[in-house]
């Protein structure tokens, strides 16, 4: 039908590549535009100096930027970037964590316009796959991404920035394994970029090898409009189980810190990296421990009993009932978000506790 319409001279057909843009949205939200004429520093204009200075060379070299939370890394990874792109090559910028990219994502758009691309496992296949082509065609000055970034397909990488470089989530755990901070240092030795790595807390190889003079220590010691360090207090657990005994989570101060709140009609966040109830379940009658193949959380719905215990399998989602005939003689070891959150409904009754985590997000009652 469309042949004969074309024949006829009745219709024309045209090819359009319609590419989808995962992250528009993300940079719509962009709540503030980076100024390039924002003054900086007197340590941020001397790391860019150093920094400028080794991207010249057009040489391999690695740069361990250990900066204080808020002393404007972001600002140096901008205007070092904006550098690098100028010169006529592209950048790589890698976040540990997919719920980063957006407002990263955001920022660098803001700055560099539509030729930035994201990368990420988060992407649907289509949007990986026009962002990739992107990349590949040479539309793109700047990626944004996880740690399966690293091997996107950049003509000339110029620069590579990873930033919090001590973040385990730069690392593979399934075949094929790797360390995407490692493969972004050996792909910019072969490619002879600069390597930038940032962090607050940098990881103990990278800052002995700054230590050593394999990397250029860049260090930034003072927040921006030197902004206070917020306070930080450490607590001995070992003397909160002496006096409370084994099983306290919640230590004298921290419960003291959060009552405080409270009675300040103010909000506390608990940050726990681990979900579940407990990191493990064992028998005292028999010694027993759940199936290590399973690689299980012990999780407990609220208000049940160990008979109602099951053990979570993280692998697939499924689970496995805890016998009955063992039930009384279970003991469990470790503490996960659902103990956290059982404590302080009990420690706090009149206030109103949420959990969020992979297995609830919602509000609970007061």
């Amino acid at each position: 039908m469309i042949t004969r319409l074309v024949a006829r001279g009745l219709a024309t057909v045209r090819a359009d590549r319609d590419e989808r843009d995962p992250f528009e949205t993300a940079a719509v939200m962009a709540v503030t535009t980076p100024d390039p004429h924002r003054p900086l520093t007197p340590e941020q204009a001397a790391a860019l100096e150093q920094l400028f200075a080794l991207a010249d060379t057009g040489e391999f070299r690695v740069a361990l930027v250990h900066g204080v939370t808020g002393s404007g890394k972001t600002e140096i990874y901008l205007r070092l970037a904006d550098h690098v792109r100028k010169s006529g090559r592209q950048v790589l910028l890698m976040v540990p964590e997919i719920a980063l990219t957006p407002s990263v994502a955001a920022l660098v758009r803001g700055a560099f316009g539509a030729r930035v691309a994201i990368q990420h496992s988060g992407l649907s296949h289509g949007e990986r796959h026009d962002q990739w082509q992107r990349i590949r065609r040479g539309d793109v000055d700047v990626v944004v991404g996880t740690r399966s970034a690293v091997f996107a397909p950049l003509p000339q990488p110029g620069l590579i920035i990873v930033d919090e470089e001590h973040d385990g989530s730069y690392k593979q755990e399934e075949s094929p394994r790797y360390h995407g901070r490692d493969v972004a240092v050996m792909r910019a030795s072969r490619a002879g970029a600069l390597v930038v790595l940032g962090s607050a807390t940098p990881s103990m190889e990278s800052y002995q090898n700054a230590a050593a003079g394999k990397y250029v220590l860049v260090t930034l010691e003072r927040r921006v409009l030197d902004r206070p360090l917020a306070a930080v207090r450490l607590v001995n657990m070992r003397e909160e189980y002496a006096a409370e005994g084994p099983d306290v989570v919640l230590s004298r101060e921290l419960t003291a810190g959060i009552d405080e709140r409270l009675k300040r009609r103010e909000q506390v966040l608990v940050l726990l990296n681990r979900r579940g109830y407990a990191t493990a379940v064992f028998c005292r009658q028999c010694g027993g421990t759940s199936r290590p193949e399973l690689q299980c959380l012990a999780h407990r719905p609220p208000g049940a009993r160990w008979r109602a215990l099951s053990l979570l399998q993280l692998r697939d989602g499924g689970s496995e009932a805890v016998p009955r005939v063992r039930a009384p003689y279970l003991e469990q070891t470790g503490f996960g978000t659902e103990k956290v959150e059982q404590q302080l409904r009990e420690r706090f009754p009149d206030a109103r506790v949420g959990r969020i985590d992979a297995m609830r997000c919602s509000a609970g009652a007061p």
